[in-house]
């Protein structure tokens, strides 16, 4: 066992944790486990991600799980020595295509970054909340197409590449300054991948990479030399001339469609001369199931991974929600442009349907299930005793007072609060970097 995986060997070593490991490393196994709390959970499936190489999806019910899952795996990626970095977040789209709200650009971005990192299996866990799988995306070979690696010393004619860019959903301006711009000043190009920290600045001699630099957007200066630039599209559903075109048709069939039916066409005709002369429209980024080729789902675009699923019960129950509100979202709008969400979205019996095919469940109280094709595995934990507002007497306790020493090594994890705690013989010193952040609590596992 490595010196960093040593911090968590009574895990490694229960029987429980032996379970879960066979069943998600080689057997393949259904498994349900009960009785972890949060960052227990979050501590075992560290574990199996390390030891199994597995690569996940977890879905969980709602933002709050997702947030207390994302400080928690972070927390003890760092603790462990392996990369948070590869703890992906795929946000739900946060759109209303009836009412023509886009979704917030950040939110856009984070999707459109889970979705490159995906496609390239640059990831350890793709975290999920229930929401996020209601949406339709484009293909993977749609987002293939809208990808390129570029490298110093390639051929790149950038006039074609501007075309392509724009066409894979960036904007053309005069200086780069936010992820989805592009620019060109002659023999340069500069470009901002939402994927990437910064922006990419590529110069060219004819149509031959010479250089590829990182800049800092503010100053527009250098900031280091790049082997290679991943350029991935600005959208995950750009308004391609193809994407744009099978708008355009669903929309004149629908046109054609009230005229024989004797009613109103102006709503029609609005919409379909605003996609006319924009080349978009609000909410255009849900709207794959119209303009894609092929849509597909999250569970399409990580074929391969091992599907986990936190407390599948508040799953379901979040899908049933955010279906209800669609369809509520849109009777209120009165838009009958576009088609009910049972075409526009994927339907929360998919989804369920999806979730409940996961290889792990974690649930915190056992529900009960009798399936016989299950793994039931019971592990119970305990939220550890909170020290908050009594760090005086904790530290007078921990060097020396009686009712707090005990024989043998000393372990003390620090949760909440910065600061440096010793056990007694300077048996172990455990200190939190805000830069990571910390565990949501801290828990006793047997």
């Amino acid at each position: 066992m490595s010196a960093d995986l040593a911090l968590v060997s009574s895990l490694v070593a229960a029987p429980a944790y032996s379970v879960l490991e066979r069943a998600l490393g080689t057997e393949n196994r259904r498994v349900a486990s009960s009785g972890l709390t949060g960052p227990a959970r979050a501590a075992v499936l560290t574990l199996l991600l390390e030891r199994t190489r597995r690569q996940v999806v977890l879905v969980v019910p709602d933002d709050a799980a997702l947030a207390a899952w994302q400080r928690d795996l972070a927390a003890l990626a760092n603790l462990l020595g392996r990369d948070p970095r590869g703890i992906v977040v795929f946000p739900a789209l946060v759109c209303d295509p009836y009412n023509r709200i886009p979704p917030h650009p950040e939110v856009e971005r984070e999707r459109v970054r889970a979705l490159g990192r995906l496609a390239r299996r640059d990831l350890d866990l793709l975290l999920v909340p229930a929401a996020a799988l209601l949406a339709w995306l484009p293909a993977p070979a749609e987002i293939a197409a809208s990808s390129r690696v570029v490298r110093a010393g390639a051929i790149l004619a950038p006039e074609q590449f501007l075309l392509d860019s724009l066409r894979a959903g960036y904007r053309r301006v005069d200086t780069v300054a936010a992820p989805g711009d592009i620019s060109r000043r002659g023999g340069i190009v500069d470009i901002y991948p939402p994927e990437a920290d910064e922006p990419v600045r590529i110069e060219l001699f004819g149509d031959t990479v010479e250089s590829l630099r990182s800049f800092d957007p503010d100053h527009q200066r250098s900031t280091g030399a790049l082997e290679e630039a991943v350029i991935g599209p600005a959208a995950e559903s750009p308004a391609t001339d193809d994407a744009v075109s099978r708008l355009a048709a669903y929309l004149e069939g629908g046109l054609s469609r009230v005229r024989e039916e004797g009613s109103a066409v102006s709503a029609f005709r609005a919409t379909l001369d605003t996609l006319r002369t924009s080349g978009h429209l609000p909410g255009f980024e849900a709207l794959a199931a119209l303009t894609s080729e092929t849509p597909s789902t999250v569970f399409d675009h990580s074929r391969g991974l091992a599907v986990v699923v936190d407390e599948p019960e508040r799953v379901e129950e979040e899908l049933a929600r955010a279906g209800y509100e669609l369809r509520a979202a849109h009777e209120e709008s009165q838009d009958r442009v576009l088609p009910p969400p049972s075409v526009l979205f994927v339907s929360e019996r998919a989804a369920i349907a999806a979730t409940r095919e996961s290889v792990l469940v974690f649930r915190e109280l056992d529900a009960g299930e009798s399936d016989a094709g299950v793994l039931h595995v019971s592990w119970p934990s305990r939220r550890a005793r909170s020290f908050a507002g009594a760090r005086g007497g904790f530290r007078g306790r921990s060097e020396g007072g009686p009712r707090f020493r005990r024989p043998g090594p000393l372990r003390v994890a620090c949760a909440g609060e910065c600061g440096t705690a010793r056990g007694d013989s300077g048996g172990v010193r455990a200190r939190r970097d805000d830069r990571s952040g910390g565990l949501a609590r801290g828990v006793r596992v047997p």
